[in-house]
């Protein structure tokens, strides 16, 4: 018998044709999809620019259209491949988080905090684009991480707890794969996957999204001062405000109508990552 009989390598090359095929279909369905939610997120900025320029009807009008946009776009670019779809998913709900957002705030946007402030067409890119309104306040932004004892004048380091957060990945993989060590691998591998696109398109003056997971000390610590802000513009605008508000018109006792505020908010939430990850 030959000796490399043994070897399973038929399996491990009958994988290959499938593999192939999904890059093929990953490149073919990307630049449609990129081109469909590019033509979305161009109105979404010609909208803040008519509201920027004073042409409310026009801006009205463009945010209706924006938002049929981003959520005509997948059908409009259907994709095959699965991890292509939640990432249109994503875009759609993050599209959509934004103009309502700023559709909320029309009346009385974040003020740009240089002086003197950009042109119109600069100013409505950097409302289109900035998640947490860094050139803006009021803002949703955390100051940097102080350092973990006075004795320790090194300054936090982004880089550096990038590469200690992919190697608590790298170790919580050799573990048994229970619900536990699954959960930190999701948390970690977001603190990766966002944290790495953060050092590649952040402003020089932008601090961290994160703060060390390792330092989390509690449950509530870990949403107000460890985890990433780029989505509490929106939640607080579109969830926890007008839950909060309808409780308080209801007659509720201030607690109840803060803690319904906050389960709105984190319902909100809920339903962006389940409609982002549906495709899987």
């Amino acid at each position: 018998m030959n000796a490399t009989s043994d070897l399973p390598t038929p399996a491990f090359r009958a994988g290959q044709p499938s593999a192939n095929a999904s890059l093929r279909q990953l490149s073919h369905d990307a630049p449609l999809a990129l081109a469909g939610v590019l033509v979305a997120t161009f109105l979404l900025y010609l909208s803040l620019y008519a509201l920027l320029k004073g042409r409310h009807a026009l801006y009205n009008a463009l945010t209706a259209l924006t938002l049929v946009s981003f959520w005509l776009y997948p059908s409009a670019a259907p994709v095959q491949c699965a991890s292509l779809r939640c990432l249109q998913n994503l875009a759609v709900s993050v599209g959509t988080m934004k103009t309502l957002d700023l559709f909320t705030k029309r009346h009385a946007l974040p003020k740009y905090t240089a002086s003197p402030a950009p042109p119109a067409h600069i100013l409505a890119l950097l409302y289109a684009t900035e998640l947490r309104y860094e050139s803006f306040t009021p803002n949703s932004i955390r100051p940097p991480p102080s350092p973990s004892s006075s004795s320790s004048p090194a300054a936090y380091s982004e880089p550096n707890q990038l590469l200690v957060h992919i190697a608590l990945f790298g170790a919580f993989q050799l573990l048994p794969q229970t619900p536990v060590v699954l959960g930190v691998s999701i948390l970690l591998s977001i603190y990766i996957l966002w944290t790495s696109l953060q050092l590649l398109l952040r402003y020089k003056s932008s601090p961290p999204l994160f703060q060390p997971l390792y330092r989390g000390h509690s449950l509530a610590g870990l949403w107000t001062e460890t985890w990433h802000s780029c989505f509490a513009s929106p939640c607080l605008s579109l969830a926890y405000k007008p839950a909060s508000k309808l409780l308080r018109r209801m007659g509720l006792p201030k607690q109840v109508t803060r803690a319904g505020g906050v389960m709105a908010a984190f319902a909100a939430m809920a339903a962006f990552h389940v409609h982002g990850l549906a495709p899987l």
